[in-house]
């Protein structure tokens, strides 16, 4: 079977992943099952062995085992309404990780964390998050693999920009308390009658067990109500929940047992001893911190009360200087909750939080928009006064390159490390991966606030699209051009066959009386591939099928014979029209003696060939 360039980069990524500590094995041409047997041990990231693989099976799509073995999740969102959860679960504030394009949608990469919750796959609404933990076996097809539709998987923020990061807190808290429906009901109407311990083991006895898939979710929905709910000591709480554990099917190891209780101590019910009066328990949740993330819903305030409060609060965070800092922010706390104890109807500690809470997010994210629209989009007296102390332009700026492929130069006063940024196409439709190349290029850390003015209706994407300069590209980043040239330098030094003469067996160029070129395709690809430029096979492929390349057999009929590439006279003509334009419309390199002759494929210039060309006659 023969190798295509596709092939050697799937082997030379595999290769490359094996090198970040991940865990690669081969999955079956354009689908997602993995060829190996018992794959979730077969997993390496031996390169040798990854190497024996795709010689077996060179065609192989790439795949890796997440978990623990690779200290890597896979967070994937397949629709629209999975990037709308994804942007909710964090807040709005996107964090940037290692982020790759699948047929159907994103996939982000993050650390594997000890304390996430057992099984394969975890749904988050309509996330998809990819743990392969507590023994339970996921792999994800990674880039450049290709989709059984025929779409191949590309990095839009490849790994080797920016790592895999560390799965925020909040996050492990949202998959621990996935549970939709509240458990069962407190047993009875004589829960006052027993003590804590007595009613806990009376409610425990009502929650049914688990089969596998479920049982670490129950557990911990369990362990909530013990160690939470009723505020039963640990010392208490384990007989219980050992006893309700023998329940499941099968029950789940001590070490699981034991990994849920703590994950209810650290991410359990936010009240302790909130079923101590017989209530029904609410739905897990994460315990809130004084300065809440956003106002409770379920907060009953008084309609009045919370007006004048929401506009004092609203006043005081406007006056503030600096709101980012947590004891600046108490001061302003302070001074709201001194003002609320003078009401006639004060707001409780929890009301006063949420409502000042909220008008400080208000503000805060007026503020940032305001910064990063300044910064980002200076008024015409700012720029000016910027570009005065910085001697650069005052305006974002593109430059398309039309090189092969084509490059986009981004100009931004805020550079100053570099006077642009380079960008290929993908990056072009990413803001993220914009923020990471002007990090990792000019050492400019980009506001968060660029994604939006970057990507909105006549924001700065379309600005620097419309108004962007055009340079053509050097013939050295024209590779159509070097390929091409290269080849004429082969062919000028074809070797002329007589008429009745059969060319050269070892498929070297030969001169044919028609003036048709033959050769054998390896023979001349395995020069070109030695020298200075590497032309892969792939190139040399497609510029053939560009001039009209045929086949042509010599020998007699029946006997088995090498085929020959053959270039017509008329094809030869026109790849030397197509680098005589070439060489007029853009010299070569920036030798003044070069006369615009493109050099050959081993450093030299190449001349066309002619048949009174003796020396090339041996």
């Amino acid at each position: 079977m023969t190798k295509t360039n596709e092939d050697t980069d799937r082997l030379i990524m595999a290769v490359e992943y094996a090198g970040y500590g991940w865990r690669v094995l081969p999955i079956r041409p354009a689908s997602k099952l993995p060829i190996v047997k018992a794959w979730q041990r077969a997993a390496t990231a031996e390169k040798t062995a990854i190497i024996a693989w795709w010689k077996k099976w060179p065609t192989a799509n790439v795949g890796i085992c997440l978990g623990e073995g690779s200290n890597l999740i896979d967070i994937e969102c397949d629709s629209e309404q999975a990037e709308k959860d994804y942007l909710s679960l964090f807040d709005g504030d996107l964090p940037v990780t290692a982020t790759y394009q699948g047929a159907r949608g994103k996939h982000r990469l993050f650390r594997w964390h000890k304390e996430l919750p057992g099984g394969a796959v975890i749904h988050l609404g309509k996330i998809e998050v990819r743990t392969g933990n507590v023994g339970k076996g996921a792999q994800s097809v990674f880039p450049p693999s290709i989709h059984p539709s025929g779409i191949a998987y590309q990095w839009l923020v490849p790994p080797s920009e920016c790592p895999p990061v560390a799965i925020p807190d909040a996050i492990l808290a949202r998959l621990w308390n996935l549970a939709g429906d509240d458990l069962a009901p407190p047993p009875g109407d004589d829960v006052g009658e027993h003590t804590a311990t007595e009613r806990a083991t009376l409610y425990v006895e009502t929650i049914e067990g688990s089969t596998e898939g479920g049982r670490n979710k129950q557990g911990y929905r369990v362990a909530c109500v013990l160690l939470r709910d009723f505020a039963l000591p640990q010392a208490d709480a384990w007989p219980i929940l050992e006893a309700w554990n023998q329940r499941n099917q099968p029950p789940l190891e001590e070490k699981e047992l034991r990994q849920c209780a703590t994950s209810a101590e650290k991410y359990g019910l936010g009240v302790v001893g909130s079923k101590l009066d017989g209530t029904a328990p609410t739905k897990p949740r994460r315990p809130k911190k004084w300065e809440p993330k956003q106002a409770s819903e379920s907060l009953d305030l008084d309609a009045d009360t919370a007006v004048d409060m929401a506009s004092y609060s609203q006043m005081i965070v406007n006056q503030g200087r600096e709101l980012v800092k947590q004891q600046h922010v108490k001061l302003l706390f302070q001074a709201v909750r001194a003002v609320n104890l003078h009401l006639e109807h004060p707001l409780d500690e929890n009301e006063l939080k949420a409502v000042f809470t909220l008008a400080l997010k208000t503000e805060r994210s007026k503020r940032m928009a305001q910064q990063a629209e300044e910064v980002l989009n200076p008024s015409p007296e700012n720029a000016i006064d910027r570009a005065a102390q910085q001697g650069t332009r005052p305006v974002w700026k593109m430059t398309i390159v039309h090189s092969d492929p084509p490059r986009y130069e981004l100009h931004s006063p805020l550079f100053r490390k570099v006077p642009f940024i380079v960008l290929d196409s993908k990056q072009m439709n990413s803001p993220g991966a914009i923020r990471v190349a002007a990090l990792d290029q000019a050492e400019c850390a980009l506001p968060k606030a660029f994604d939006k003015l970057w990507g909105s209706p006549g924001g700065l994407y379309e600005t620097v699209i419309h108004t962007a300069d055009h340079r053509a590209a050097p013939l050295e980043d024209q590779r159509h051009l070097v390929v091409a040239n290269c080849l004429r330098g082969k062919l000028a030094k074809a070797r002329i066959i007589e008429e009745g003469k059969e060319p050269d067996s070892r498929g070297r160029p030969c001169l044919m009386p028609d003036g048709s070129i033959v050769f054998i395709f390896d023979s001349v690809w395995e020069e070109l591939w030695q020298g200075p430029h590497r032309i892969e096979k792939g190139e040399l492929s497609k510029l053939l099928q560009t001039l009209g390349v045929k086949w042509r057999k010599f020998g007699p009929r029946g006997k088995q014979s090498p085929r020959f590439k053959c270039l017509p006279r008329s094809a030869i003509e026109d790849m030397e029209k197509m680098l005589e334009e070439a060489s007029r419309s853009t010299p070569w390199g920036t030798d003044e003696n070069d006369g615009g002759v493109l050099p050959d494929g081993n450093g030299g210039k190449a001349e066309p060939y002619s048949k009174n060309d003796q020396q090339n006659n041996p």
